[in-house]
């Protein structure tokens, strides 16, 4: 099986509180609030972003993954407010990466979902 294959057609996941999506135009000010903090980025491979232009242009890097087949990041949405609290990268169909700055969701509990659903 080959990369394409695997994200050619990403799919959505879900759990009863989570949405795990591709990323859209319409996310970035949910993805800026998150990826301007510098805590964030410290512990991912993208510099923080300073500007909303910033997360614009991270987002046409997604699509443009998107597009090619290329490994790339989903979304990781609340599905109660249906806003995107996080982004989760999935590497080498083993381990993920995940990373998420919003305190009020991961005091919910919401980020530990994963673990139990």
């Amino acid at each position: 099986m080959k990369i394409r294959d695997i994200y050619g057609e990403l799919p959505s996941l879900t759990t009863d509180r989570l949405l795990l999506r591709k990323f859209t135009v319409a996310d970035a000010e949910d993805m800026f609030e998150y990826a301007s903090e510098p805590v964030v980025s410290r512990f991912v491979p993208w510099e923080s972003h300073n500007t909303i232009e910033d997360t614009y242009e991270f987002l046409n890097f997604i699509h443009k993954q998107y597009q090619e087949g290329k490994i790339a990041p989903w979304a990781i949405e609340f599905k109660q407010t249906k806003k995107v609290i996080g982004t989760i990268d999935f590497c080498c169909l083993v381990s993920y990466t995940f990373y998420s700055r919003n305190r009020f969701y991961s005091l919910q509990g919401s980020l530990g979902q994963g673990d139990n659903s």
